[in-house]
């Protein structure tokens, strides 16, 4: 039932660098491939948003049953930065379960 109504929509999630904003965003990539994610996440003070994103959110261990279903090579494809859209002020950062890289209106 959450799957068939979340297919096809735009979430916007914010704190997804912490303990329950990665662990939502590892179960909606699992359980509603098909819906565009978007993630709010600021630089950090020595790193760009794509390295906050890679290495605080995607090397989680939250994301091992998502890398063991998927293969190596199909986690890498699923959150491969190449995807990834953000804004001028790198503070908006989207990832698309789907492929679509149109970012949220302001």
């Amino acid at each position: 039932m959450i799957r068939e109504s979340l297919a096809g929509k735009r979430l916007f999630i914010t704190g997804t660098t912490g303990f329950l904003g990665t662990n939502l965003l590892e179960r909606l990539l699992r359980a509603v491939p098909d819906c565009d994610i978007v993630l709010l996440v600021r630089p950090g003070r020595r790193s760009t948003v794509q390295q906050r994103v890679a290495r605080e959110i995607l090397k989680n261990d939250a994301f091992d049953r998502l890398r063991a279903d998927l293969g190596k090579d199909g986690f890498a494809e699923m959150t491969d930065a190449t995807g990834w859209a953000s804004t001028t002020r790198d503070e908006r950062h989207s990832h698309p379960a789907t492929p679509s890289s149109t970012p949220p209106p302001p």
